[in-house]
């Protein structure tokens, strides 16, 4: 099939949407993440499409970012392999936070058999699964809730943060690129400021589907993460992009079983 063919299609399943994910689109049209990319980009020229989280949805639609009941279906292999890396980088640090988002949820499951830490989040999914589930300390930074993504943002919430000395944050996105991360809500892009302030290491957690995107605001430099988690369909020139910003990365390994 002809690309012009393929963004045809791919325009009419995006009319009948709100909202479409990458990976959808890979698996219907037989093709690769870089080729339905270039396809977004084609269209987007023209104005047709925006590229937005994990996905695309039609022009015109408010870019905001997406509810959680849409990211909770999103490269739901790529985050659990992304969370299982994460987790193996928690050795001797005991303060641990972990950013609002799937993909730390994700990190959550994989951390709460351990009872020797102390957790602290904004997140509350994260912190209801952390409640069930594990002997360690839990802390919940309270401030203003974001009903359609569950946390708490604001500056409450980032005053609260700032009284904390944190060992390892885990830092999500909902897009980067080699400049750095940018969220579509102040709120929260001023959470992830206040983290890495008062955190001895930052790393990022952001499945491939992520980069490429920017957000109205810009949140933290790349340089401000020790190490960057993400998953494999992360192409060779992105990642060489990005090796110039941030000296560690990890390509986590997708299970065949998830």
């Amino acid at each position: 099939m002809i690309p012009s063919q393929r963004q045809k299609l791919l325009m009419q399943i995006i009319d009948e949407r709100e909202y479409v994910s990458i990976n959808y689109l890979t698996s219907h049209f037989g093709v690769s993440h870089m080729t339905i990319r270039r396809d977004i980009a084609e269209l987007g020229k023209h104005q047709k499409v925006k590229a937005v989280s994990g996905g695309v949805r039609k022009a015109g639609v408010e870019s905001t970012e997406l509810p959680r009941t849409f990211k909770v279906n999103i490269a739901r292999d790529a985050k659990s392999a992304i969370a299982r890396s994460a987790a193996s980088l928690v050795n001797f640090e005991k303060v641990i936070y972990l950013d609002a988002g799937t993909t730390c949820y994700e990190i959550a499951r994989e951390l709460a058999a351990r009872h020797d830490l102390v957790f602290i989040t904004n997140d509350i999914e994260t912190t209801s699964l952390l409640i069930k589930s594990t002997r360690s300390e839990v802390y919940f930074v309270g401030g203003r809730i974001d009903k359609e993504n569950g946390s708490s943002v604001g500056l409450l919430a980032s005053e609260t943060l700032s009284k904390f000395n944190i060992d390892l944050a885990f830092i999500s996105a909902a897009a980067f690129n080699a400049t750095g991360i940018s969220s579509s809500d102040e709120n929260k892009s001023q959470i992830k400021k206040s983290v890495s302030q008062v955190s001895s290491k930052s790393v990022l957690v952001a499945d491939a589907s992520k980069y490429g995107l920017i957000s109205l605001h810009k949140c933290l430099p790349l340089n401000k993460f020790e190490t960057l988690i993400t998953d494999n369909h992360l192409t060779d020139n992105a990642r060489e992009k990005l090796e110039t910003c941030v000296s560690n990365i990890i390509i986590a390994e997708l299970d065949v079983n998830d």
